[in-house]
């Protein structure tokens, strides 16, 4: 039986949008699980159809642990959460 000191709690972290990918790659070398569900998207530009990787959710990115501990780099009055 797990106890609530052994369960994994994640957290929404809302960020600038496009710029999820680059805040999961900087939380991920300082040690943290993240999570960022992508989707595929199909964007007509120029005349050609092209398949285009982006967030599910836009601006959000989830985190696995305490966010009272996060690290002194990330801005905080930028996220929500």
């Amino acid at each position: 039986m797990m106890t609530d000191n052994d369960m994994m709690c994640w957290h929404a972290l809302y960020t600038a949008p496009k710029s999820e990918h680059k805040l999961m790659q900087r939380l991920n070398a300082a040690g943290y699980t993240t999570y960022c569900p992508m989707q595929a998207v199909f964007v007509k530009w120029k005349g050609h159809t092209r398949k285009v990787i982006t967030p599910l959710f836009s601006g959000c990115l989830f985190v696995a642990g305490n966010v009272s501990e996060l690290p002194h780099w990330l801005p905080r009055r930028r996220l929500l959460y």
